[in-house]
């Protein structure tokens, strides 16, 4: 097959999800009309068409969205695993493991984790933008997204809260309604993440100084793939402590010691890719 097509084929399987996302927000920003009215979205704030919605209907809308987060994130993985020679293995396992966890944590802290991605995948698209102009352009367009992203969780959370204490109908709804999984999940995997992130990234690049004035090119690719792995981690810890931060968990201080561990992960490479190009 001719190596165009091959590159066209993994642009539209790019292409697709990605549109998907922005079809999922352009929906989620429609307001919904109550009984009886016409359903015309006049509202330029998009989030304030949700809080107007039946509270009941509002957290059906965070259920639904979540549920198309999950298969959009999974997919585009996928597709980072199939096409390993263009798109990056790593970040394909991050956009697999967020798109599983939405389907386990049914809850609005979940935004927060989407938003960091948007967010980190931006830094990486802006920092290409010297060598193709395209790929900043792209960066922008996930900051913008990022941020909204980010501003429904906090309206997913006031409907999430409203709809566990004033229409749960019984005791077991209720707990389900609650966001427990947040409170047992995001600050353990916050700590463990952000702190392997750390001090794999540490690692790596110090086996990658030694093993750089060497020959052996094997053992440099492995600290490089190493690297890039830990950097993973370090998002996902960062982005889990954030969100059980913001969740208002009690475990606080494991949630805090996760996102600052995994934020020093991602500025460490930063730092370092800055340096790097400043050097060349």
């Amino acid at each position: 097959m001719d190596d165009s097509l091959i590159v066209l084929i993994l642009i539209g399987l790019i292409v697709f999800p990605i549109v998907g996302i922005i079809v999922l927000v352009v929906r989620s920003n429609r307001r919904r009309a109550p009984a009886g009215t016409s359903n015309v979205s006049s509202d330029p704030n998009a989030l304030d068409a949700i809080l107007q919605m039946r509270t009941p209907e509002a957290y059906l809308k965070m259920q639904g969205d979540l549920q198309n987060w999950g298969w959009i994130l999974v997919v585009l993985g996928i597709v980072h695993l199939v096409a390993t020679n263009f798109l990056s293995l790593p970040h394909g396992l991050l956009l697999i493991a967020v798109g599983l966890l939405s389907f386990l944590v049914r809850e609005a802290s979940m935004f927060v984790l989407y938003a960091v991605m948007l967010a980190w995948a931006a830094v990486n698209n802006l920092m290409t933008g010297n060598t193709a102009v395209g790929w900043a352009v792209f960066g922008v367009f996930q900051v913008v997204l990022s941020v909204q992203v980010f501003r429904r969780f906090f309206v997913f959370k006031k409907v999430q809260e409203d709809y566990n204490a004033n229409f749960a109908s019984d005791r077991l709804e209720r707990a389900l309604s609650q966001p427990k999984r947040t409170e047992q999940i995001f600050p353990l995997g916050s700590v463990a993440l952000g702190v392997l992130g750390l001090l794999g990234t540490v690692c790596g690049y110090g086996i990658i100084l030694v093993v750089g004035t060497t020959q052996h090119t094997d053992l440099l690719d492995v600290a490089g793939f190493g690297v890039d792995l830990a950097l993973i981690m370090g998002v996902l810890g960062f982005a889990l402590g954030l969100a059980a931060i913001l969740s208002g968990t009690s475990r606080r201080e494991l949630s805090i010691i996760g996102t600052v561990a995994g934020g020093l992960t991602m500025v460490m490479v930063i730092g370092l890719a800055v340096l790097v190009r400043s050097i060349g």
